[in-house]
Order: C-alpha cells, then sequence, then structure tokens
C-alpha cells in the first residue's frame, strides 16, 4: 500500500468509520534501527480490542515483511487531526 491514503483504526465511539484523519509521529523505518518523522493522510476503516479511546490510532503498514517490522517496533506518541466538513448539517 505504497500510494495514497493509507488506513487507520479507531474506537468508532469517538471516530466514524470513512473519516480522513492526518497523522503526525514517528515510526520505524523498515529495515534500520530508529524512527523518522511519518505524516500522511489515512481513512478511519477499522477497529481493534486495543484501540479504546479518544485520542488513539492504529495505524494499517500493509501485509509484506516491511509491514510486520514496522507494525511490530510501532508505538509512543503522535498527534492526528480529524478532516471534517466545516458544517455538518449542510448549512
Amino acid at each position: 500500500m505504497s500510494a495514497g491514503a493509507r488506513l487507520c483504526g479507531t474506537d468508532r465511539n469517538f471516530v466514524a468509520h470513512s473519516t480522513p484523519v492526518w497523522i503526525d509521529t514517528r515510526a520505524p523505518v523498515p529495515g534500520k534501527q530508529g524512527n523518522a518523522p511519518w505524516r500522511q493522510l489515512t481513512i478511519a476503516q477499522d477497529t481493534g480490542g486495543g484501540i479504546k479511546g479518544a485520542v488513539r490510532a492504529d495505524i494499517y503498514w500493509g501485509d509484506d515483511a516491511d509491514a510486520a517490522d514496522r507494525g511490530g517496533r510501532m508505538g509512543g506518541r503522535g498527534r492526528y487531526w480529524l478532516l471534517l466538513p466545516r458544517t455538518l448539517n449542510g448549512r
């Protein structure tokens, strides 16, 4: 999943599915030690047992070896913004 937006998991009690979510964090670099800044648009499309609360998200990295490497070492602080229309009632 190299092009376009990635998927993320969120708590559906706080973030509706299909909501665009801009994430600003640090992420592991596949095959290397340490991490690097990671800022990207994601789409809320998943939930999980460990994703509870208003400010929690889980990034889907894919299903290859690099994804397993990143996902296994991911964790820590970050920020995200929900990208919503100015009004939700059509006015």
